[in-house]
């Protein structure tokens, strides 16, 4: 078979008398593919792909000249569909500026529960981080959809670290949308109370912020057709039998790259990282630090 070609058997209906009609290729439905969110391609937003002209010329030199470009037909839906997806299971989000960080260090003293007589302390132990997201150049295919998209974000404390979100992006130039992530375990940190003691526990907690970047791929999937005059069968196989509608798997003709627009985000993210140590109630007679108890 013809690489690209869609395999078709003509029908003989009254209302499509000389129409060839998909054979063999069914898409899948969308609910059953593998991107994280598709829509319908419209032939306009196919057509400003940069390789829409390799797609045109393979036509004509499969098929030959005079051919008229179709998606989605909405009178023969056996024909296949032609869809805008966001595939990527991860975009990843790197860094337009140095993270920008900034430690404090408080020294904080427990609380006393009257009853018992028991000093406390509320530990919060590890990281949230925000981003806040500007849509500054869209796609130019799904345009104005909505994508479900994840994020693997670089570690703002930790180059090493990665941090996964996700969110609901809209394919339109200066739309807005936000992240939140967080792992932030808490622990309380308990002992009875004894006269002439002072406790405290240190905290420290950094911050970093800077401007992230990340590009979300939209891709072209699916079917287009080419409606003919008159029958015809393809050039290097006259034998063929003829129809007048062509299908071509837009997949096998444009590569990956070819058949992709990119939605670029930009925005600032900030990150918060929180410990503690240096936890202890001490005599304030001596140097000597009483062991605390962690529930």
């Amino acid at each position: 078979m013809i690489p690209g070609l869609v395999s078709l058997s003509l029908i003989s209906l009254a209302s499509l008398v000389g129409v060839a009609k998909a054979g063999p290729f069914s898409p899948s439905p969308l609910s059953e593919r593998a991107a994280l969110s598709c829509y319908p391609l419209e032939l306009k937003q196919l057509q400003t792909l940069r390789a829409w002209p390799k797609l045109v010329q393979y036509a004509q030199d499969t098929y030959g000249p005079k051919g008229e470009p179709h998606v989605n037909v909405e009178e023969h839906p056996e024909y296949g569909r032609a869809n805008a997806c966001m595939n990527e299971a991860a975009v990843k989000i790197s860094y337009a500026t140095q993270p920008s960080c900034s430690s404090l260090n408080n020294t904080v003293k427990g609380t006393v529960d009257g009853t018992n007589q028991k000093v406390k302390f509320l530990q919060r132990t590890g990281m949230e981080q925000q981003g806040s997201w500007t849509v500054t150049d869209s796609a130019t295919i799904g345009v104005s959809m909505s994508f479900n998209v994840g994020f693997s974000v670089e570690g703002l404390f930790d180059a090493g670290l990665e941090t996964t979100v996700s969110a609901e992006v809209t394919n339109e130039r200066s739309s807005s949308f936000s992240t939140t992530s967080s792992n932030v375990l808490e622990t309380t940190v308990e002992f009875e109370n004894q006269s002439g003691d002072q406790c405290a526990m240190t905290l420290e907690t950094k911050t970093c912020s800077a401007i992230g970047q990340g590009r979300v791929p939209v891709v072209a999937e699916g079917v287009v057709w080419f409606f003919y005059p008159e029958r015809r069968a393809p050039a290097d196989d006259p034998e063929h039998s003829k129809h007048y509608h062509w299908g071509i798997n837009i997949a096998d003709v444009l590569t990956q790259e070819e058949r992709t627009s990119y939605a670029d985000i930009k925005g600032p993210i900030r990150g918060t990282y929180q410990a503690s140590y240096s936890t202890s109630c001490q005599d304030t007679n001596s140097t000597s630090p009483v062991t605390l108890a962690i529930i």
